[in-house]
C-alpha cells in the first residue's frame, strides 16, 4: 500500500518528475515530465540524451555528477525533440538507490517556475511574431490599394483635363459659326469659367494627380491668360500673389471667382475705352488669405450688383466659406477673406481662423 501511495504522490506531481539509469534510458516519469517530452505514459520510453542535450560546461558526465552526489545538484538541458524543441530547461539531480538491486537511479525534477515562464515568453513571441506579420499583410495591401487608388485619381485628372480642353474647342467653334454678339459674349463667359477649372486640372495633372496646388503659380497663370485674351488694349492688368499651398476645394472656386471679377471688370469699369488698370493681390493674413481684385474704372451702378456675374461671385464665396465685401467710388474693390482647407480638405471658417 505504500509504495502504491507514493506512486500515486509521483505521477500526480505538478513538477516534471523522471528517474533516469546513469546511461540515460528513463526507467519512469510523470505526466508532467512526459508533457515536457511529448512522451506518452505508456509508450516506449526512449534515452534521455536522446531527447535533450546538457548544457553544462565542463561536467563529463551530468548523470554521473548528481548520482555521485547526496545534495541536489543543478543542471541545465536543452530539448532537441518534440513540440518544445529549443526549450532550455533548469533541472536539479541527486542520486537514488534501488534497493532491491542496490544500483544507482538518477532521480531528476525540473524547475516548474523557470519553464513555465520560459514557455509563457516563447508564447508572446510566437503571438509578437504572428501580429508582426499580420501586420506587415494588411501594411502592404493597404500600400497596394493607397496606389491602385492614386493611379485611379491621376487618370481621372487627366481625362477631366482634356475634356475640358475639348469642350472649349466646341465653345470656341460655336462662336466662330455665329454672328450673334449676345450669343458670342455668352459663350466668351463660358469659355472663360471653363478656362478657369481647366487651369487647376492641368496643375495637377502636373502634379501627377495632387489635389495640392501652388496658388501663386495658379492664379498667375490665369491672369497672364486673360491679360492676354479677354483684357482690351486700353486695360493693364496687374498681379502680385504671395506663394501658398491651396487644396483643390479652394483652387477651383477661386479661379472662377477671379475669372468673373476681372471679366466684370473689364465688361463694366471701362465703357468708353479710357486707360486703365485692373489690379488682383493675394496674401496671407491673420491664418488667412486675403484676396483683392481692384479696378480704376468707371465703378458700379445699383443695379449691377444684381447681374449673373456678381450672383456667381457670391455663390462662390458661400462655397468657401469666405467673407466678401465690396467698394465703389472710384472704380470698384473686391475683397475675400477665406481660411484655406486642410490638405485633406477639411476647413475652418474665417472666424475661427482669426
Amino acid at each position: 500500500m505504500k509504495a502504491d501511495v507514493l506512486s500515486q504522490v509521483f505521477d500526480s506531481l505538478p513538477s516534471p518528475m523522471m528517474i533516469v539509469r546513469l546511461d540515460g534510458g528513463i526507467e519512469r516519469l510523470n505526466a508532467a515530465a512526459a508533457s515536457l517530452l511529448d512522451l506518452g505514459l505508456d509508450a516506449h520510453l526512449p534515452n534521455l540524451l536522446e531527447l535533450c542535450r546538457s548544457l553544462d560546461r565542463g561536467a563529463t558526465n551530468v548523470l554521473e555528477r548528481c548520482a555521485g552526489s547526496a545534495g541536489w545538484q543543478p543542471l541545465s538541458v536543452e530539448l532537441t525533440r518534440g513540440g518544445h524543441a529549443g526549450l532550455r530547461v533548469a533541472m536539479t539531480g541527486r542520486g537514488l538507490v534501488d534497493a532491491e538491486n542496490r544500483t544507482l537511479r538518477v532521480l531528476l525534477l525540473a524547475d516548474r517556475s523557470d519553464n513555465v515562464h520560459f514557455e509563457e515568453h516563447r508564447r508572446l513571441i510566437r503571438l509578437l511574431n504572428s501580429e508582426l506579420a499580420e501586420q506587415q499583410r494588411l501594411r502592404e495591401q493597404l500600400d497596394e490599394a493607397l496606389n491602385r487608388e492614386r493611379q485611379l485619381h491621376e487618370e481621372l485628372v487627366h481625362r477631366m483635363k482634356n475634356n475640358l480642353s475639348m469642350l472649349s474647342v466646341i465653345i470656341r467653334s460655336r462662336k466662330a459659326a455665329s454672328r450673334d454678339p449676345n450669343v458670342n459674349q455668352a459663350l466668351s463667359d463660358i469659355e472663360g469659367r471653363i478656362r478657369s477649372i481647366a487651369l487647376v486640372h492641368e496643375m495637377l495633372d502636373g502634379t501627377r494627380g495632387l489635389e495640392v496646388v501652388e496658388a501663386s503659380d495658379l492664379l498667375g497663370k490665369l491672369c497672364a491668360t486673360m491679360r492676354d485674351s479677354v483684357a482690351p488694349p486700353n486695360v493693364e492688368v496687374t498681379w502680385d500673389l504671395e506663394p501658398s499651398r491651396l487644396h483643390i476645394t479652394d483652387a477651383t472656386p477661386l479661379c472662377l471667382l477671379v475669372n468673373e471679377l476681372v471679366t466684370n471688370a473689364m465688361k463694366h469699369g471701362f465703357p468708353q475705352g479710357g486707360p486703365g488698370r485692373v489690379t488682383i493681390g493675394l496674401r496671407r493674413l491673420c491664418g488667412a488669405l486675403e484676396l483683392r481684385v481692384t479696378d480704376d474704372g468707371a465703378g458700379m451702378t445699383s443695379d449691377a450688383g444684381q447681374g449673373t456675374g456678381s450672383r456667381i461671385v457670391e455663390a462662390l464665396a458661400m462655397q468657401m466659406d469666405a467673407e466678401l465685401s465690396r467698394e465703389t467710388g472710384p472704380g470698384v474693390h473686391w475683397r475675400l477673406l477665406f481660411k484655406p482647407a486642410d490638405p485633406d480638405g477639411g476647413r475652418r471658417s474665417v472666424g475661427d481662423a482669426a
